[in-house]
């Protein structure tokens, strides 16, 4: 029954994403519901879940890769106001847009905000509350506002999880 509920969401998701125009790759199995500013530029890969109450702006791009948890209640901003500009305060209406790519194996925590020109290595995990503001490396553990490095996985176990994972799906497991 829950394979069938995340089936139905991703055929949801897909036809929503569709109405929006071509552009958008969304993976199998993905668990997700449509919070989402502009959907075709986001790409997202197999055996990805995202919690409920996100909100993805996706106006500059988003990738998100293969086997990515992201909690809920999660937001990721590819654009930004123009505060540099010479004719009107706080911001003129020109918008910056730097897209966000997060690489496979990636956990994100409940509550973390991304934001634009991201980029979050394979491997990493964002703890719950991070304010993401730089990119964060390979296998790092992050946390904090902003998020700082508070950690590594050991890069050795996660190759070999990483390893026979891909083995056991090339094998149909």
């Amino acid at each position: 029954m829950l394979m069938f509920l995340i089936k139905f969401e991703h055929y949801k998701l897909k036809k929503r994403f569709k109405k929006f125009g071509v552009g958008s790759k969304l993976g199998v199995y993905d668990g997700i519901f449509p919070w989402v500013y502009s959907p075709q530029k986001i790409e997202i890969g197999n055996d990805t879940h995202i919690g409920g109450g996100f909100f993805f702006d996706g106006s500059g791009g988003i990738t998100i890769g293969n086997h990515v948890h992201i909690a809920p209640k999660c937001s990721i901003y590819t654009s930004n106001h123009n505060y540099k500009s010479d004719k009107i305060m706080p911001y003129d209406d020109k918008y910056i847009y730097k897209k966000v790519v997060i690489e496979d194996y990636v956990w994100i925590g409940v509550n973390v905000n991304i934001t634009p020109g991201v980029k979050i290595a394979q491997g990493a995990v964002v703890g719950m509350g991070a304010v993401v503001t730089k990119d964060v490396p390979e296998c790092a553990i992050v946390g904090g506002n902003p998020a700082q490095i508070i950690g590594y996985r050991d890069k050795n176990i996660y190759y070999n999880i990483v390893k026979n994972t891909e083995k056991g799906i090339a094998n149909g497991e």
